[in-house]
């Protein structure tokens, strides 16, 4: 029997998912210990800066290669060819990626400005 569409990768849409979320459970705790070793140096200029360096950016970009396989996958569930599912899947994550680190950067800019204080999120709502 012909098949018109190969089989979809589901080996590679667990393995996508299953990186995403190490690389993740990795740039939480970083991003944990870079904000609390904020409270032990008395330098407060220049710590968002430094806190968005390298060692956040590998596991970042982990993250979102992990989240780039899983979209790519699932797309290609539905019956879309690989070089689409894949031009798709790059697109929303390079633009995801870019608006959660521009979200992240001005977090911390927040903090380093104005204190923890700034953030409370109870007066939002």
């Amino acid at each position: 029997m012909y098949f018109l569409y190969p089989t979809p990768p589901y080996a590679l849409l667990v393995a996508g998912l299953l990186a995403g979320l190490a690389c993740g459970f990795a740039f939480a705790t970083t991003l944990k210990s870079a904000v609390r070793s904020w409270a032990a140096t008395d330098q407060q200029t220049g710590l968002a800066k430094s806190t968005l360096g390298l060692s956040l950016q590998v596991p970042y970009a982990g993250m979102m290669g992990g989240i780039c396989f899983f979209l790519s996958c699932g797309v290609q569930i539905f019956g879309v060819g690989g070089k689409v599912a894949y031009g798709i899947a790059i697109v929303l994550t390079l633009f995801t990626a870019q608006l959660v680190w521009k979200q992240l950067s001005s977090m911390l800019q927040q903090i380093e400005e104005n204190g923890f204080g700034s953030l409370d999120l109870e007066d939002m709502f």
